[in-house]
């Protein structure tokens, strides 16, 4: 957050100057108003005329530096608002890909909303009102002190026991702040994921299941928030209690320093009325302090996003064009102590094109993980021409790499834009592409901002996973990875789409399916076959049905 409040210094210090002139005028009114009640007790009328016309000058100033204060004050709140979102969606975009798939996406969403909302109030806005207090409580005393020494130690003693009071209860508060937080995550992640799963919830017929879950984790954030409210409510009457005390005080005792002539009647309103701008700022202070104390977890939890980057000080190789082969040697990998791949030993050639076939769970797109890095092995290694995948940065790995999914993510907006996602690419190139993967009839509608719709609503999956394939194929990478794309496709789009990638030239194929064509599969140079985390097989698609072993269980 350091780097947030370094970046407006400036709107600091204007922001400084607004409130002191804005805290003068709230301190001159109350002088003002003792001038008009000592003018008005000695009927000096001149005096009075000159303090008319003078408090009518002065009204306008003070409501003119109050509404520019007002407004530079929302500005700069808006503005730290719009940059600390800037900074957590940038640190969420540069985690590495193993280390963004830790944490559920919900609880981003949350981090860039909800959380962003509770900063806002009792964060930034709670920090500007809390040094406001802290200066007007500081001006006010000392005018009271220089009135009426006696007022100023009564309301100081008060004043010190409405502060020291309620930080008792600041620990407890903090936590009841998280777990309200935290069931607002919860309720976020599984807000996404109830929509998400809305076809399977459909299809196993658990939608009352849903519901009540659903019922449950919204239920939880009433009950956290309202254990919170009525925590924090009852510091605030505290407080409160505190500050009435201290007015009723102060004015008890004005006016019998009044009544024994101690002290003029117009003293005694200027020390009353600075009561209200002592207990008010007190109130404000105690009332703004808990709650920027609550939100410790939040600003813990964004300074750990970016303290809690994994890096590697040794992964700065850079590999800019695969030359020869990607190697895996002896490569196992284990997740929450279940092996997945055991002693995977392969060698990937340039420009030859690889399937990866298997069971569910066998491990073909785990391969494929530790081929991208977004994963690293348990044990053995893997080398990208002799250089080992954990010597490279990330950038270079991925500029190896296309990455073609069977969920294609579309933005909404145009193809043109989809294609190049938002890369400066020339149009005529990306015409180019759309031609070779199919979809020359977009190449008219190419910049039409509303063709896709959102998600690619607009489009056939065949379409969506054309579109996955132009992408992959503008960037030129030397390797393209399938995870199993033909998932979602009919027969015919299916095996169009995958002799379309079969006929790619200079391009290393790595493709993982249980979609078995035996007219594509032919034109593999090679197909690895895994089972329960090992290499069974491995062969051209007539080698492996000769052999009539474990392979052919896939094509009968």
């Amino acid at each position: 957050m350091k780097t947030v409040w370094k970046k407006h210094i400036k709107d600091i210090l204007i922001l400084s100057v607004f409130s002191l002139l804005d805290i003068f005028g709230e301190i001159y009114t109350a002088i003002l108003f003792g001038q008009i009640i000592d003018s008005a007790s000695s009927r000096n009328l001149s005096v009075m005329t000159f303090l008319i016309i003078k408090t009518l000058i002065f009204t306008i100033g003070v409501v003119i530096i109050f509404w520019l204060y007002q407004v530079y004050m929302k500005k700069f709140i808006y503005l730290m608002v719009r940059d600390t979102k800037t900074k957590v969606f940038s640190d969420i975009q540069n985690m590495s890909i193993n280390q963004f798939f830790k944490e559920e996406t919900g609880n981003k969403i949350s981090l860039l909303t909800n959380d962003m909302s509770i900063l806002e109030k009792d964060y930034f806005q709670s920090i500007v009102l809390v040094v406001r207090s802290v200066i007007l409580f500081i001006f006010s005393i000392m005018t009271v002190f220089i009135k009426s020494y006696q007022i100023g130690i009564f309301l100081l003693t008060l004043t010190l026991i409405s502060f020291f009071l309620p930080k008792f209860f600041e620990r407890k508060l903090s936590s009841y702040k998280k777990e309200y937080s935290d069931a607002q995550s919860e309720y976020t992640a599984r807000i996404s994921e109830y929509l998400n799963g809305f076809d399977t919830i459909k299809s196993f017929n658990i939608t009352e299941t849903v519901k009540n879950i659903f019922f449950n984790n919204a239920d939880n954030i009433v009950k956290t928030g309202t254990i919170y409210e009525k925590h924090y409510n009852f510091v605030r009457a505290v407080s409160i209690f505190l500050g009435s005390l201290t007015f009723m005080g102060g004015f008890l005792l004005g006016g019998y320093l009044a009544a024994k002539g101690i002290i003029s009647l117009g003293t005694m309103v200027v020390c009353i009325q600075l009561t209200n701008h002592i207990t008010n700022p007190v109130y404000t202070f105690v009332d703004r302090l808990s709650s920027f104390k609550s939100v410790s977890k939040i600003l813990e939890k964004i300074e750990n996003l970016s303290s809690g980057f994994e890096k590697n000080i040794n992964a700065n190789k850079i590999c800019k064009n695969l030359k020869e082969n990607i190697n895996l040697k002896s490569v196992n990998f284990s997740y929450e102590n279940k092996e997945i791949l055991k002693n995977i030993s392969y060698t990937f050639e340039k420009n030859k094109k690889y399937a990866i076939v298997g069971l569910s769970g066998s491990g073909k797109s785990t391969i494929l993980k530790l081929l991208l890095g977004k994963t690293k092995a348990t044990s053995g290694n893997i080398t990208i021409d002799n250089t080992n995948i954990n010597d490279l940065s990330e950038d270079s790995i991925l500029s190896l790499y296309s990455y073609i999914s069977q969920n294609v993510f579309l933005f909404k907006g145009s193809i043109f834009d989809n294609v190049t996602l938002y890369n400066d690419y020339p149009k005529e190139k990306v015409e180019n592409i759309l031609k070779k993967v199919g979809l020359e009839k977009f190449t008219k509608e190419m910049d039409n901002p509303d063709f896709v719709g959102e998600n690619g609503v607009n489009l056939s999956g065949g379409e969506k996973q054309r579109i996955s394939i132009a992408r992959a194929l503008i960037r030129e990478t030397d390797i393209l990875v399938a995870d199993e794309i033909l998932s979602n496709l009919d027969n015919e789009t299916a095996l169009k789409i995958e002799k379309e990638l079969l006929n790619l030239k200079n391009i290393t194929l790595i493709s993982v399916t249980h979609r078995l064509f035996e007219e594509t599969l032919t034109n593999f140079d090679e197909i690895i076959v895994l089972n329960e985390g090992c290499i069974v097989e491995k062969g051209t698609f007539n080698e492996l049905i000769e052999k009539k072993s474990f392979f052919t269980k896939y094509t009968d």
